[in-house]
């Protein structure tokens, strides 16, 4: 499976893809929500992991963007952003999940279901 990691930091996404790669998936990664929407419609990956504060565009504005190009991928916020408000924005705009980057190690089980 094809997942796309949207994050800022790059040793966040190379944290993620570590875990992505164990799993026996491929990586595609973006370093801002541009990037973001460019790569997801470059690779279509089944699985989109979104950071919430980037530069160029966030990760809401970029969930948006994505969901709009198409309604089955799977969009998983992964953030520190423990906020009530960014939380109901991300699923407003089509957002599957939303994990805490506190909580990293619920990522392969949120992959696999």
């Amino acid at each position: 499976m094809k997942i796309l990691i949207a994050d800022n930091n790059a040793r966040m996404r190379e944290f993620i893809k570590y875990i992505i790669n164990e799993q026996g998936h491929t990586a595609v990664e973006a370093s801002n929500g541009l990037m973001a929407v460019d790569n997801f419609i470059f690779h279509k990956p089944e699985i989109v992991l979104m950071d919430i504060k980037m530069d160029v565009m966030d990760g809401i504005e970029a969930a948006a963007l994505i969901r709009n190009i198409s309604a089955s991928v799977k969009i998983i916020m992964v953030t520190d952003c423990n906020e009530k408000s960014l939380m109901e924005k991300s699923f407003k705009v089509g957002a599957n999940k939303y994990l805490l980057k506190e909580n990293l190690i619920d990522l392969k089980k949120i992959i696999r279901s």
